[in-house]
């Protein structure tokens, strides 16, 4: 049966017509079914109509989200155009793209920089959840959409090109048709089979990952960075069949261990393009994937994604051994004509072939014509790839290239395209940009050229503007006259051979660790990175994305990294960006690695009862696993407990619901595996009889667990809700493990799970890595394992006990905190209400944080360099300032991470928080500057963070600050989206802390909120919806202009 043709979009809509309820899409958090995803679409193809109802262009500058890909449907469905761009591009290079393409507006899913768009007069259009929800009922009546003819233009790829210049690959309907009608049938795509999407939508691989998925009702995933970085965990969590990536992915995989033998035993088919594949690389992910069956495809943008493949079969035995060690491209497609030219270049014809550049000009010495030149080229034109190609045994083998293209990660670039940017744009006379192989086998970019000196910074400086990261030269060689041939013309050989000899020699991993061990933990980064990128001349301040850093490479920093000791994660260096602020990072701890490093009293210190004198272990009671003092924070929370009488005071309470059928065996079992794993809840204190608090670590403890059952999903709510403000079994007895409970309200198909404990053994990280094991040891026991809880190491509260005693006798750090402190009180003249006594009243004001603006924060932090947090304590204090009318002279207390320096702290559990005073002496300057002050006080802070606030109150003779400020982001529970098996949703948090001024910024995921949490008697409402106000304003302004001043209006209502 002949199948008619179809449109792109119409790929996606008969899987809509046919598979509904299946799920189309699963990324950031969310699963759309593909009913669902057809009603995104719809939603957002409402904002995209173009003028005069004619098909629009539109620019798609858009993360890794459920809007990036509703835009790209609704723009398809609607006969548009979709041009991705990528928003790491410098803007001068997106200006160009906007204008070659003629887009009619730029749809953003935040704030990318779209400034391109502003000066090219294109709209922008911001599309986040709120814009594409959109009512249940509208769901079933779809609008009409326009015809769309099989001619039309799908999508537009910028691909670097030989004039300078990037040029446009325009593909069209009746190409991506021919491709997916063979390719869908080829790897046996349909309902249950999970495809990956590792391919930016700028790379035409990604246009394989989405609609061979959604051609054939199969399932899109989509990593996040973290993911991407960790293939194997990916693969096996989300369950994919269908894996597609460059072959850089796999060999940063197998260079870093995580290719174990069947460590992917579900995978089915294994896809690799966009760059040789070796057949070493071949071999680790097969060993990997044994039940997978590993494919080298190729093809350039102009054929349509791709237009051949070589399958490898199962046994290593029956491998090819090509000329050059890679794997072969293999036979052209069936549906394809192709030919190999007297000079070895393959050429191609057919459905695919695209039918020329945007701009005609590129057509020239692109296509041979079998009769004149014509244009646009016929069909029967054939399309030259600049490959040189090879039969070896039947099968085409890549020998590489006729021309000056390059792959570097598997993007394509014209060598010629950056010596036409060199040559504007420095003082070069001559210059040579030719690729060689790095320190890690992926080819780099070097620079020849004839001019005046110049350096890696200067060159960088010069290009970041004009040029992607990836495409500027890693280092520059002077010559006095570049090498000729003997017919006159550059010798690019010699020019390569040339930046081999004068690259700046790069020692292999292994050597940098043995070279850095005995230097400050600064300097052995700075050599990591420095290695890793292989830019020698890469500075404590440079930043490590615009130097070409990539998610690849990140890999390799993170690991070489913590060999050293360097306990810092991608997170660190995603936020941060530069070696001093990830070494400055609060979340990055240091351990020395040496047979001999670190304090002797320190490694004494970690030994279980180490930490008490002997007196006091001679009054310890048996049955302990270990004892130590109990800390500053956890006396003074204790302490307001008891003096207050309030029963829920510090009580931390978490909940979700699981969207499984409760089983209380497998529960009960995991809550009994998860106290013995972890200290903290099998921790009790004694007050009395020592000549210390001390906290007590039993060796056995039971979490006590209380069950509800009701049918529907109000009851449920109401009994959560009753448990938690009635039945919570309190007050706490200090002196019995364990100080935490657990409540479960079941369901037929449901369950909620509430787990509660005091603050004074767990803080809010501890609480998420808790849920987030609590639920893995569940799915483990249902027999049903979607990954394993990481190794809890055992000495981390030692070490936060020894780093805070050690604070405590450091003159530096007491005067740091008096100096941040020691001002007049920001709210309260005498003495602070609940420091003394509390009134028992808490309540709160609360206001969600959109996601345009969580991605507008996030967008500022990277453009600034400065974190998020520092973007939110700026804005809080600026609208304190408003708020209560003073300018200068802002103290708000800042909530510190005090998890010590040690390796595996980020994922142990107790009490490792702080909340320090932080000064703004100025508040008369521009958001960006505020920020920075933020970003600059809390990396100095940082290293006196254990220094108890207590003994800051005590000097003072007074509280530190009146008002306090917590910034939490909750990555960990995005984790709880990798369990298949017990898929989670709605996690909230509760708890009653002591301050009469209190504001937490919570980030979750995408959208966020802010809690303010405060004393009626103290600080009366109206006032608190005033500063509310003003906060709200201050995050508005900073994202949309960070230039600007920092001001806000004085809120109406302000003052105490």
């Amino acid at each position: 049966m002949v199948v008619p043709q179809k449109t792109l979009h119409g790929w996606f809509a008969a899987s809509v017509e046919t598979f509904p309820d299946e799920p189309a899409l699963v990324v950031d958090g969310a699963c759309l079914t593909y009913a669902e995803l057809d009603a995104a679409s719809r939603e957002a193809a409402r904002h995209l109509r173009g003028p005069g109802g004619r098909p629009p262009r539109v620019g798609l500058l858009a993360s890794r989200s459920v809007a990036a890909y509703a835009a790209y449907l609704g723009t398809l469905r609607i006969g548009g155009t979709v041009v991705p761009l990528n928003a790491t591009n410098p803007v001068e290079r997106n200006r160009l793209i906007a204008e070659t393409a003629g887009l009619d507006v730029v749809v953003t899913d935040g704030l990318q920089d779209t400034r391109f768009a502003e000066e090219s007069g294109v709209p922008v259009v911001p599309l986040g959840h709120q814009q594409l929800r959109v009512p249940a009922a509208s769901a079933g009546t779809p609008a009409e959409d326009p015809a769309v003819g099989l001619d039309d233009v799908a999508y537009v790829l910028f691909t670097s090109g030989s004039t300078g210049r990037p040029k446009g690959v325009p593909i069209r309907h009746h190409n991506v048709d021919a491709f997916l009608r063979y390719n869908i049938a080829r790897y046996d795509v349909g309902p249950g089979c999970r495809l990956s999407q590792t391919f930016d939508l700028t790379f035409d691989p990604s246009v394989f990952d989405m609609f061979v998925a959604w051609g054939a009702g199969a399932t899109l995933v989509v990593p996040s960075l973290e993911e991407l970085l960790e293939p194997v965990r990916f693969v096996t969590g989300q369950r994919i069949t269908h894996w597609y990536s460059v072959p850089a992915i796999a060999a940063v995989a197998g260079r870093t261990g995580s290719l174990a033998a069947g460590s992917m035993p579900g995978l089915r088919w294994s896809l690799f393009a966009g760059e040789q594949l070796t057949l070493t690389q071949a071999a680790d992910w097969a060993r990997a994937a044994p039940e997978s069956t590993v494919e080298n495809l190729y093809g350039p943008t102009e054929l349509t994604v791709t237009v051949s493949a070589f399958r490898l079969p199962r046994e290593r035995a029956g491998w090819p051994a090509t000329s050059n060690g890679t794997v072969p491209i293999g036979q052209i497609h069936p549906h394809l004509e192709h030919r190999i030219s007297s000079g070895d270049e393959l050429q191609v014809r057919g459905p695919q072939r695209f039918t020329g550049y945007l701009d005609p000009a590129d057509d020239r010495g692109r296509f041979v014509h079998p009769g004149p030149a014509q244009e646009p080229p016929s069909e029967d034109a054939w399309y030259r790839t600049g490959d040189r190609v090879g039969l070896e045994d039947g099968s085409l083998v890549h020998l590489g290239r006729l021309d000056n293209q390059v792959k570097v990660l598997g993007k394509r670039v014209e060598l010629e395209e950056i010596e036409s940017a060199l040559l504007a744009h420095t003082d070069f006379a001559e210059v040579v940009v030719v690729a060689v192989p790095g320190p890690s086998g992926d080819l780099e970019l070097a620079a020849v050229y004839v001019g005046p000196p110049t350096d890696g910074v200067e060159l960088h400086s010069r290009l970041s503007g004009r040029l992607p990261a990836h495409m500027i030269p890693k280092y520059s060689v002077r010559q006095g006259r570049l090498p000729l041939t003997v017919t006159g013309k550059v010798d690019r050989q010699a020019c390569m051979e040339l930046a081999v000899r004068h690259r700046a020699p790069q020692e292999t991993g292994e050597a940098v660790a043995q070279s850095t061990a005995e230097i400050a933990p600064d300097a052995a980064l700075l050599a990591i990175v420095r290695q890793c990128l292989s830019v020698p001349d890469f500075g404590m301040d440079s930043n490590f994305y615009a130097y070409g850093g990539d998610s690849l490479i990140a890999v390799r920093v993170v690991n070489q990294a913590r060999a050293l000791g360097i306990a810092m994660t991608l997170r660190d260096l995603l936020i941060h960006q530069t070696v001093r602020g990830v070494i400055s990072s609060p979340t990055v701890t240091v351990t020395p690695t040496g047979p001999d490093a670190g304090d002797p009293a320190e490694a004494v210190g970690s030994t279980p009862f180490a930490l008490l004198d002997a007196a006091d272990r001679a009054l310890l009671p048996e049955d302990l696993q270990d004892a130590l003092p109990a800390s500053a924070l956890q006396v003074g929370m204790v302490y307001l407990c008891e003096l207050s009488q309030d029963a829920l005071l510090y009580h931390v309470m978490d909940g979700w619901e699981v969207c499984a059928r409760y089983d209380e065996a497998a529960f009960r079992a995991a809550l009994v595996e998860l106290v013995h794993r972890h200290p903290a809840l099998r921790t009790s204190f004694a007050f009395d009889g020592f000549s210390t608090p001390v906290q007590l670590v039993q060796e056995r403890a039971e979490l006590p667990l209380s069950i509800d059952r009701c049918a529907s999903a109000e009851e449920a709510d109401a009994l959560v809700k009753d448990w938690c403000d009635n039945r919570i079994d309190m007050p706490i007895d200090w002196r019995s493990a364990s100080l935490a409970r657990c409540h479960v309200v079941v369901r037929p198909e449901s369950f909620r799970v509430v787990l509660a404990a005091h603050h004074a053994i767990l803080d809010g990280w501890s609480f998420s890595r808790l849920a987030v094991e609590l639920m893995t040891l569940y799915s483990i026991g249902l027999g049903m394992p979607d990954a394993e809880p990481s190794p809890v190491p055992s000495a981390v509260q030692h070490d936060f006990i020894v780093a805070e005693q050690k604070a405590l006798r450091s003159e530096t750090a007491e005067r740091h905190w008096l100096g941040q402190a020691d001002v007049a009180p920001l709210l309260f003249d005498g003495p602070v209400p609940g420091s003394g006594h509390l009134s028992g009243a808490q309540e709160r004001h609360d206001f969600d944080v959109d996601t345009a603006l969580v991605a507008g924060l996030s967008g500022v932090a990277r453009m600034l360099g400065v974190s998020v947090k520092s973007l939110a304590v700026a804005a809080h204090a600026q609208a304190l300032g408003a708020w209560t009318g003073r300018e200068r002279d802002i103290v708000t207390g800042v909530v510190y991470n005090t998890r010590p320096e040690s390796v595996g702290s980020d994922v142990a559990t107790g009490l490792f928080l702080n909340t320090l005073p932080m000064r703004f002496a100025r508040l008369d300057t521009t958001w960006a500057g505020l920020a920075r002050i933020a970003a600059d006080a809390e990396r100095e802070g940082a290293q006196h963070r254990a220094y108890p606030q207590a003994k800051i109150v005590e000097r003072l003779g007074r509280p530190a600050f009146d008002v306090t400020f917590n910034f939490m982001n909750f990555h960990a529970y995005q984790e709880l989206g990798r369990l298949a098996a017990v898929p989670t949703r709605d996690w909230w948090r509760r708890g009653k802390p002591s301050s009469s001024f209190h504001v937490n910024l919570e980030i979750r995921g995408d959208s966020g909120q802010v809690r303010i949490g405060f004393d009626p008697e103290a600080v009366p409402r109206g006032s608190v919806e005033s500063y509310a106000g003003a906060l709200q304003e201050a995050l508005a302004a900073l994202v949309a202009n960070p230039s600007s001043p920092a001001t806000v209006a004085v809120p109406a209502g302000r003052g105490i």
